[in-house]
């Protein structure tokens, strides 16, 4: 019986085997790796809640190759002639590690061989403790078996007439239920891309791509280095004629000059791509780093740039593969001991990580560029068909663009444009982005009025372009203001459709908003509380008088901003009976009562100022909707000749309709004259 002699010193097992794959697929990934190596044109691998089983059809190995090579650990492999009609394939490993990453997977593993030229399989098994014991230390003896043909449960598997197989037992992780999981994961741990490479794996029977298609499918944008344009066109063939790909070109602000670049891609046949995908990286969708690495068609490092982590949000949709056979053409392996990714203390390695480092912010940029395309070809018709919006956009400083740009793509980003959004909230979100757009610019203009000496020749400039962006500014709180008092006006007209309620409600509004009657007029520069003492003043003037004259106090005493004296509001009932059944001369008698008393609260300043003309204090009488000329069948009946008499003491007559409709179309009317002698958009969604 023959026996093989392994080496295991240092406990080479727990460190090079299992401490070194936390997880089932790079485990995996290193068993296939070494089915490539040994030639195989497919590699099967099956599992089930008890064991693993990985075979090829490649050279296999006979007891003096096994003896000579497989029990040597971490002695560099030793070239492999090609079977007559394959051509050489690198290696992909080379430290002859990976076969202990199966106890990372069980505590036993079997391993059956034959070479096309053997007429038996090698069998022998290695156990995990075994080899661990104190007397194993420096030698771990196994007896060899030769079988004339497999055991059943493993001659089902196809191209078993040479190769080299591996059955794992005593499972310490137990295998995913998920297949798609695992063919995701080992289609990008490697990348066999030549046409001159024969080499398929399946899972249980499923086949697993090796050219990373589904990553290209998702991807809308790239720059690349070491392809042709036609190659990149053919491999993101779903997405290229509506992406935006283009060769790397290195700029002055760039991380890598075009002598690094020649170095790589000339001399050593660096080929590789980043871009973005069109949703964010997840674990459903991309399964392994953003960016990762291969060698000789492996997966060399799963996130190449995870040191270098760039915080804009477009770095969440980067990916990218780069192609690096160089770095494994020295003496020194270019993976780092943990085997968690490239040693980035290499020199090589390091100008690789230049050249992604800048790839990728490339990337970003393209991204950038196509989700502000995106997120204006997006926009509501209300706002992408605003010629005021294009022309704004077009005249805007690259400072201004740039900021509104970013506004832009966190539109299209953290909104849904499927149809959801009303028309209202996206006018008023693109009201705040011009709005903030504006203010961001005065506030840099701001910044630097306060650092710059006032003997500095640029003062004056400075100034001048300030007031400019404030005044702008200011054009856009006012549109806001009167977007809002439209709102207003428009539930005031819902409200008219409850007769019952208005005067009622016109009451509580109309004192708090004198600009439904006036469009100019605000609230006064004072507390409400200094407003709330001014009415008690003017109302208990009526405490000395008759209880009769007290019931007839005025509806609304209102304090307006810009008026020398206050404004007398007196509401009716909508509905013409009792008291609210008036004439012109009971009005002109109720409202000249009170203004006596609004002239006697004013005291002797106020007397004097005013004389005897008591109309100068403005009034407004608000009445029924059912008012309207003599023979037209309305129970409140007003000549011409009785609005010329109210006209003629200042009062103005109007319905409750009368009020909400003519401050609807003097508002309507002022939000036209902005937009046509303003220069920045403001979007509206009113009729």
């Amino acid at each position: 019986m023959d026996e093989l002699k392994f080496s295991v010193e240092n406990n080479a097992v727990r460190h090079l085997g299992r401490k070194l794959y936390s997880t089932i697929p790079p485990a995996l990934a290193e068993l296939v790796a070494n089915a490539y190596d040994g030639y195989a044109k497919h590699c099967h691998i099956y599992f089930d809640q008890d064991c693993y089983i990985i075979a090829d059809d490649g050279i296999g190995m006979s007891f003096r190759q096994l003896d000579d090579q497989y029990t040597s650990i971490g002695q560099r492999k030793k070239e492999t002639p090609p079977p007559e009609g394959m051509k050489v394939r690198p290696p992909m490993g080379k430290k002859g590690i990976g076969k202990l990453a199966a106890f990372s997977l069980g505590d036993e593993y079997t391993i059956y061989t034959k070479t096309d030229r053997d007429s038996e399989w090698t069998h022998f098994s290695l156990h995990y403790g075994d080899m661990l014991r104190a007397e194993n230390q420096k030698d771990y003896r196994v007896s060899v078996d030769y079988l004339s043909s497999l055991p059943e449960d493993i001659r089902k598997i196809e191209d078993t007439d040479h190769g080299f197989i591996v059955v794992i037992h005593k499972l310490r992780k137990t295998p995913s239920k998920n297949r798609d999981y695992l063919q995701r994961q080992l289609s990008r741990r490697f990348y066999l891309h030549s046409s001159d490479i024969k080499f398929d794996i399946t899972i249980n029977g499923d086949h697993v791509a090796l050219t990373g298609q589904y990553l290209y499918e998702k991807t809308v944008c790239a720059n690349y280095v070491g392809y042709s344009q036609n190659e990149i066109k053919e491999q993101f063939e779903k997405t290229y004629s509506d992406g935006y790909f283009i060769q790397y070109k290195p700029t002055g602000q760039s991380q890598v000059d075009q002598q690094t670049i020649d170095e790589l891609v000339g001399k050593h046949h660096v080929r590789g791509w980043i871009g973005a995908m069109n949703k964010p990286r997840t674990k459903d969708n991309l399964e392994l780093g953003a960016i990762v690495v291969y060698i000789n068609g492996k997966i060399a490092d799963e996130d190449f740039l995870k040191n270098s982590n760039d915080s804009q949000i477009g770095n969440q949709y980067i990916l990218g593969e780069m192609f690096a056979d160089y770095l494994n053409q020295g003496d020194e392996e270019p993976i780092t001991s943990s085997r968690q990714g490239l040693d980035e203390t290499d020199e090589q390695v390091g100008k690789l990580l230049d050249l992604a480092k800048a790839m990728r912010s490339k990337a970003i940029s393209q991204w950038n560029g196509l989700k502000e395309e995106k997120a204006k070809n997006e926009l509501p018709d209300v706002i992408r068909n605003n010629s005021k919006y294009e022309t704004w956009y077009s005249k805007l400083s690259p400072e201004k663009r740039a900021f509104h740009n970013k506004l832009l793509r966190t539109f299209n980003v953290n909104r849904d444009f499927d149809g959801t959004d009303s028309n209202e909230e996206t006018a008023s979100l693109m009201n705040s982005f011009v709005m903030m757009t504006e203010g961001a610019e005065t506030r840099r203009l701001g910044r630097q009025l306060q650092e710059i000496p006032p003997t500095s020749g640029d003062l004056f400039r400075l100034i001048g372009a300030y007031f400019g962006e404030i005044a702008s500014v200011e054009k856009l709180q006012q549109a806001q203001v009167i977007s809002d008092r439209l709102s207003a006006i428009e539930k005031l007209q819902e409200i008219m459709r409850e007769p019952k309620n208005i005067e009622k409600t016109f009451q509580d509004h109309l004192t708090d908003n004198p600009w439904l009657i006036n469009p100019f007029w605000n609230r006064p520069a004072k507390s409400e509380h200094e407003i709330e003492i001014t009415r008690e003043r003017f109302l208990k003037l009526y405490e000395e008088n008759s209880p009769e004259y007290k019931r007839q106090f005025v509806d609304i005493y209102i304090e307006v901003a810009g008026e020398d004296y206050p404004i007398i509001v007196e509401l009716k009932k909508n509905e013409p009976t009792g008291h609210a059944k008036v004439t012109a001369t009971q009005l002109i008698d109720q409202i000249g009562r009170y203004r006596k008393a609004i002239i006697q609260w004013m005291g002797t300043e106020g007397k004097n100022k005013i004389g005897t003309d008591f109309s100068l204090i403005p009034a407004y009488a608000i009445i029924s909707e059912d008012t309207g000329e003599p023979g037209q069948g309305n129970k409140l009946t007003f000549a011409k000749s009785d609005y010329k008499m109210l006209e003629a003491v200042n009062i103005k007559l109007l319905t409750y309709r009368d009020l909400v409709q003519n401050a609807y179309a003097e508002y309507r009317d002022f939000v036209q004259v902005r937009e046509d002698n303003g220069n920045i958009p403001y979007f509206s969604v009113l009729p």
